[in-house]
């Protein structure tokens, strides 16, 4: 009888071993999906009360803020920049910058809710000293359901020093 129970222990240590590997790897993929409660993306952990005036474009009713010319440090990886929603709307932002020629965006907010704003970026890298030019995607999402909702893209000039 012996054998027998070890190789009933030895099947349930295997299964053991499998309900865990199946969980990490749930967790795994499931840690950066779209928050739920009608975010479509994880709120941002860094954003910030603002109630300033932007002085942009309505697009749709949605307020979209402007921008001129930017300038960040050379070779850091922080870059001040503010990037609000303001509270008149009635969606949360998400944010993307990238550079000219581009795919993969430098920076990518979490979802900015009507009344907040971010301050300060965490690039993907630093960039060495140059002109660059930068489209500031702007994506908009419903706060019931998540759905998109018209967005904007703004080009500007990046300059790093």
């Amino acid at each position: 009888m012996a054998p027998a129970t070890t190789k009933r222990k030895a099947i349930i240590w295997g299964l053991a071993l499998l309900l865990a590997a199946a969980l990490c790897c749930g967790w795994l993929l499931l840690r950066d999906q779209p928050a739920a409660g009608g975010l479509s993306y994880r709120p941002e952990k860094d954003a910030v009360d603002w109630n300033q005036s932007i002085g942009g474009e309505a697009k749709d009713g949605i307020q979209i803020p402007g921008y001129g010319a930017l300038t960040f440090p050379a070779d850091s990886k922080k870059a001040p920049l503010v990037l609000p929603n303001p509270a008149e709307n009635t969606c949360s932002f998400v944010y993307k910058l990238y550079l000219e020629g581009e795919s993969v965006p430098i920076y990518t907010s979490g979802a900015i809710l009507p009344g907040k704003a971010v301050t300060e970026i965490a690039l993907e890298r630093g960039l060495p000293d140059g002109t660059y030019h930068l489209t500031i995607q702007v994506l908009t999402f419903d706060l019931e359901s998540g759905a998109p909702q018209n967005g904007a893209e703004i080009q500007t000039v990046l300059q790093v020093i």
